[in-house]
């Protein structure tokens, strides 16, 4: 099973919840961007992806930062969105002593759907 938030500071929430009552095993976050491919072929979703294992359940974060051209993501307004959320992201959470590391945990052994990755 898995819980999902679309918004960063919800899942921060839940994280600080888990963590004060212990049930945050192993002390890992997992941050990706992810790009995820539309119905054009030249455009992809830029999305930022986080995931922590809670009480034997994954906790997804999936924000979404807009659509960029194929090839050129790193050169958009939402390419540097979604580093910099990634950023703050890996701040905040080293401040609250995990380790984060790139990928993302999989929900029942199934990935979600990912065209590549871009970790921390």
């Amino acid at each position: 099973m898995a819980v999902l938030f679309t918004q960063p500071g919800e899942w921060l929430q839940e994280i600080d919840a888990d963590l004060s009552h212990g049930q945050v095993d192993p002390m890992i976050v997992r941050l990706a961007v992810q790009f995820k491919p539309t119905s054009f072929l030249q455009l992809l979703h830029v999305h930022v992806i986080g995931t922590y294992l809670s009480r034997g359940h994954v906790v997804i974060l999936d924000h979404y930062c807009g659509q960029a051209l194929c090839g050129r993501v790193e050169k958009t307004e939402e390419g540097d969105q979604a580093n910099k959320l990634v950023e703050r992201l890996t701040k905040l959470l080293q401040d609250k002593g995990m380790e984060v590391r790139s990928g993302m945990y999989q929900a029942n052994g199934e990935s979600l759907p990912v065209t590549c990755l871009k970790g921390p």
